[in-house]
């Protein structure tokens, strides 16, 4: 009863992270270009959020990640600077089962950018960041074929971005 248990919590947070992310990601995805779209995405940094003792455990780690993460983006023809407003985000949520040695990671990628607008509740300018783009997947295996797997994940995911990166430009081009 407890495998049950454990493999359905690892399902349901692998699920719900897919449906709330796909559903966030449908809105940014068909933004029109302006002056806060994915069309006009300059530069970038590369941020993660924190990891989990579970993403640990699963060998998880944010110091191999990354680097990936951002070189596959340059390497697809984005510009990566420390200074930049905007941001590529990676999130990890992971859940281990050390019983039966397996691990559920749902690996999510955002990009946002820092806007600044005026706040008529507070009466003055604010500054935030708006998602322009966001998609989520999720991955389980094995502990020892984890990190490879998470890594393969968020390849698919920095793809997609530079597909969906792509056309948003090209549509923007197409109607001047």
């Amino acid at each position: 009863q407890r495998h049950c248990i454990a493999m359905w919590t690892i399902s349901a947070i692998i699920a719900a992270t897919v449906v709330i992310f796909g559903s966030a990601s449908s809105v940014a995805d068909h933004a029109k270009a302006g002056p806060a779209g994915l069309a006009d995405l300059g530069m970038f940094r590369v941020t993660a959020t924190q990891t989990t003792s579970d993403a640990h455990a699963c060998g998880l780690d944010l110091r191999r990640i990354l680097p990936r993460l951002r070189n596959d983006l340059v390497a697809g023809g984005m510009q990566a600077r420390a200074e930049a407003d905007a941001m590529v985000t990676l999130t990890i949520i992971t859940a281990h089962d050390a019983k039966r040695e397996v691990c559920a990671t749902s690996p999510m990628l955002g990009v946002y950018r820092k806007i600044s607008y005026f706040d008529d509740d507070a009466g003055w300018l604010r500054t935030g960041h708006i998602a322009l783009w966001q998609k989520g997947t999720g991955v389980v295996s094995g502990m020892a074929d984890h990190p490879s797997a998470v890594a393969g994940a968020v390849d698919r995911l920095a793809e997609t971005l530079l597909k969906n990166w792509r056309s948003a430009k090209n549509k923007a081009s197409a109607n001047k």
